[in-house]
């Protein structure tokens, strides 16, 4: 009989570890549905950050390759207007005249458009920093600019 009710006793102490195992399970398996409902939401708003990020990417891409074609516009008039210069102050030192046409014309005052409705665009920089990158400040190009290339790009709106 004794063995009996050590056997039952045995028993009964089984199953109470048993049922508090099963409620530590439980509890880890709660905790662990609330982390994947978690790590879903990370993941979700993670992903749409990275789609925002994409558009933005891709619409400043855009937005670099209509200037660097702009750029090129510019630059090509630009040769063709220094090469005037030098023609005419071969012919004449006195006169300063560039002509422009209305095509050349039109196209400058374009890109100057579209120029004024992108900047407003740009985020304005943190203060304290420099408006040119540290590593081109020093760079070669600027240092190479003579005073003649400064004063020339100074007022380029007079000679139109």
């Amino acid at each position: 009989m004794q063995a009996l009710r050590d056997a039952v006793v045995a028993r009964e102490e089984a199953w109470d570890r048993a049922v508090e195992r099963e409620e530590n399970y439980r509890q880890q398996l709660a905790r662990l549905s609330a982390e994947t409902v978690t790590t879903r939401h990370l993941a979700d708003s993670k992903q749409n950050e990275l789609e925002t990020l994409k558009i933005t990417l891709l619409e400043r891409e855009a937005e670099l390759k209509a200037t660097q074609k702009d750029l090129l516009s510019l630059e090509k008039i630009i040769v063709k207007l220094e090469k005037h210069q030098r023609e005419l102050e071969e012919a004449s030192p006195e006169t300063k005249l560039f002509p422009v046409s209305g095509n050349e014309r039109k196209t400058i005052d374009e890109i100057v458009r579209k120029q004024a409705r992108i900047k407003p665009k740009l985020k304005p920089r943190p203060k304290g920093s420099s408006s040119t990158p540290q590593s081109l400040q020093g760079s070669p190009r600027s240092a190479a600019r003579t005073p003649r290339d400064h004063a020339g790009s100074a007022n380029c709106s007079s000679i139109f």
